[in-house]
Parts: C-alpha cells; structure tokens; sequence
C-alpha cells in the first residue's frame, strides 16, 4: 500500500509543462505582400477579366445579396456586381501535426 502512496504522491508533485507560442497574424510574415488583389468597388466582369475563373463561387446571401468568390491565394466578396472586400488566404509556416491542427480546430 505504501508504494502505491509514494508513486501517487510523486505524480502530484511532478509537474507537466507544455508550451503554445502564438503569433498574432499581424506580426507573422507578409506571404502575400506582392500579390494583388482586386480593389473595392470594381466590377464581377472586371475581376474575372483581371484574374480568371474563381474556384469556387457561392451566394447569393442575404440582402443586399453577398456573392464570394475563391482563388487560389485570395477571396473576392462582392455586394451584387461589386467588390466590397478581398482577403489574402493565411497560409502557415509550419505544417499542422497534431489531430486538432489538421481538422483546423487548435
């Protein structure tokens, strides 16, 4: 019984450590710092002329309907025919390795 004890007290004083860095995007690299994206205002038409066919396209959503747009490095969200806002896809330096960093929910 006395062993037991020990080895159950030893595990309670033993302590585990693990650490997380986190780096804030803002201060992670700018992958994407040459890339150009489309400008707000600009038309379906003109962004499909400038930068092809989308990947993937869905909408509408909502009212005034919001359509998006995905390419390879970037999304386009449009409001109606127009550009409201494009993003630069994040792309992680390190590639995930633990269950939780592939299913994208760490």
């Amino acid at each position: 019984m006395k062993p037991v004890i020990a080895v159950i007290l030893f595990a309670l004083t033993c302590q585990l450590q693990a650490e997380t860095l986190r780096i804030p995007i803002g201060q992670q690299e700018k992958t994407g710092e040459y890339l150009t994206t489309p400008a707000t205002g600009v038309t379906k038409t003109h962004v499909k002329d400038t930068y092809g066919e989308p990947i993937k396209q869905s909408g509408p959503v909502g009212t005034p309907p919001i359509y998006t747009w995905v390419y390879n490095d970037f999304v386009v969200y449009f409001e109606s025919d127009r550009v409201i806002h494009s993003v630069i896809k994040f792309t992680p330096k390190v590639k995930p390795t633990t269950p939780e960093e592939l299913s994208g929910n760490s």
